[in-house]
């Protein structure tokens, strides 16, 4: 019998986490989608397709099962969404080889939660009609949207590392191999 890869099983844990952030009761955008994307990419830092494949599967699945209780499972802006889901992960890709330095995860944590609320608020303008096509349309869409980045952030900053620590004690029990950089990460 194969045994799971150490990169396969934390995958698995981490799609089960994100998606399951977004179906239990949570306060708008405190879920752990980018936080477990994040750990994620920290820990298997050459699997890109896996850690942006992540968050948009935990988005797809927890999607369906919230659209089971509603008309729609397409939304207006839901390319923007995933889209800025992807775009998120960038300020790690870009650092991965400083990702051992708290000061750069950190860093990268606040440019993904920037990049998701500029990309997805841009879609609620451009695609929802809740706001006129203007320049202060556009910038009541940002304004409206500040108490929804602010729970992203506060869930980002603070299940990220909880998220992380976690899964590096799982890692590193004997049920696999875990990767060199699991023992080397701080």
């Amino acid at each position: 019998m194969k045994k799971i890869t150490a990169e396969n099983f934390a995958f698995i844990v981490l799609l089960v986490i994100a998606a399951g952030s977004r179906l239990v009761q949570h306060s708008w955008n405190f879920t752990a989608i980018m936080a477990s994307a994040y750990v994620f990419a920290i820990i298997f830092r050459d699997s890109k397709t896996k850690a942006i494949l992540l968050p948009v599967l935990a988005m797809l699945l927890s999607d369906f099962f919230i659209s089971l209780n509603s008309p729609n499972f397409f939304h207006s802006t839901m390319a923007f969404v995933y889209l800025a889901i992807g775009l998120s992960l960038v300020p790690f890709f870009a650092s991965r080889k400083s990702l051992d330095k708290t000061l750069v995860r950190v860093a990268a944590i606040l440019g993904g939660s920037a990049i998701f609320f500029i990309v997805s608020n841009f879609g609620v303008w451009l695609m929802d009609g809740m706001y006129p096509m203007t320049g202060s349309g556009l910038i009541q869409s940002y304004t409206m949207g500040i108490p929804f980045f602010q729970n992203q952030l506060a869930a980002d900053i603070v299940l990220t590392p909880l998220v992380l620590f976690a899964m590096k004690r799982v890692l590193a029990l004997d049920f696999f191999q875990a990767p060199a950089v699991v023992a080397n990460n701080k």
